[in-house]
């Protein structure tokens, strides 16, 4: 019953599309929906241009809970985003991790 619940649970959450989160890069910090992460709670940046899916901003926050944030961007934008990046952070070799990847694979 108990197994029978638990994939219950993964399809319903599996078969929701994935809600889409707004975000900008201000000269102020990451502004992710209504909330403003500024440069002082950040501690590097990467552009990973080589990703299947398109090029790839990774922000690694000071925060415990919310370590690496991973958002797609726009070609036309990189060299932009990277000359205001360049000006507020270090930027370091990031990877995402293999677990979030796995769960892409999986929908999630």
């Amino acid at each position: 019953l108990l197994i029978g619940l638990a994939g219950g649970a993964l399809a319903v959450s599996a078969a929701k599309r994935p809600s889409i989160i707004s975000y900008a890069v201000t000269v102020r910090g990451i502004k992710i929906d209504d909330q403003l992460h500024p440069f002082a709670t950040l501690e590097s940046y990467a552009i990973d241009e080589e990703d299947p899916k398109g090029p790839q901003l990774l922000i690694k926050s000071a925060r415990k809970i919310m370590p690496l944030m991973v958002m797609p961007i726009p070609v036309d934008h990189v060299d932009d985003i990277e000359t205001i990046l360049k000006e507020k952070l270090d930027e370091e070799d990031l990877e995402e991790p293999l677990f979030v990847k796995v769960l892409e694979l999986f929908g999630f």
